[in-house]
């Protein structure tokens, strides 16, 4: 959504589903800090007070209080700005897939686990990379960007404008660049070789550990 700013169309129902996630997040917050109990000194703790107060302690409780505050009513009162740009904070709730992630691994091969994990980080640093292309386009002209993407339609195609930049994302990043196209606009030039810098090393990463897990399993 930030990528996309204001040409992406935000909707009532896109906004009372956001709403709705967010008090589910809300109450799963609250119930940790006033109802769920925990163990303390060996000993399980119900008391409300005593658990708020141990929370309170804790570096989770605070981030769980950035991730619930409700910024995008400042977009939804003000109009001012982009609503993505309001609900940034939501991606902190990513902390919460660690542990999920960690039980998911532990029941599968160290290696193959390895190589899903080195997977899942270049798809994501796909995804940032790509969104760094739309944000790119918006400034410069799409039409500026067909040496780069290959496409002079990045922004106006508005419903395949994120798959397009991700899958140009993952080309880029695995080294498939188009070799006779070199970008005149020194912020393209920036973009490029950011991404080839982090992103063949990442590639080659993920190549080795799936290479590994293959001769795993096959042993």
């Amino acid at each position: 959504r930030c990528a996309m700013g204001p040409d992406q169309h935000v909707g009532i129902t896109h906004i009372a589903i956001d709403m709705v996630l967010d008090l589910v997040m809300i109450s799963w917050v609250l119930a940790k800090m006033f109802v769920i109990p925990i163990e303390m000194k060996g000993q399980v703790i119900f008391e409300t007070m005593p658990i708020l107060k141990h929370r309170m302690r804790t570096k989770r409780f605070w981030l769980d209080i950035i991730i619930i505050l409700p910024l995008d009513i400042i977009y939804l009162a003000s109009g001012v700005g982009v609503i993505g740009y309001w609900r940034c904070n939501k991606i902190l709730c990513s902390v919460y897939l660690d542990p999920f992630y960690k039980v998911i691994s532990q029941r599968i091969n160290p290696a193959v686990a390895r190589a899903a994990n080195a997977m899942l980080y270049f798809f994501m640093f796909s995804h940032i990379f790509g969104s760094l292309c739309i944000i790119v386009a918006r400034n410069v002209g799409e039409w500026n960007m067909f040496d780069m993407v290959g496409t002079r339609r990045l922004i106006s195609d508005r419903d395949n404008t994120y798959l397009k930049s991700f899958y140009w994302a993952i080309l880029t990043l695995a080294g498939q660049l188009k070799g006779e196209a070199i970008p005149d606009l020194e912020i393209q030039v920036i973009l490029l070789v950011f991404g080839v810098l982090v992103g063949l090393p990442m590639y080659t990463v993920v190549l080795g550990t799936i290479g590994n897990a293959s001769n795993v399993e096959d042993s």
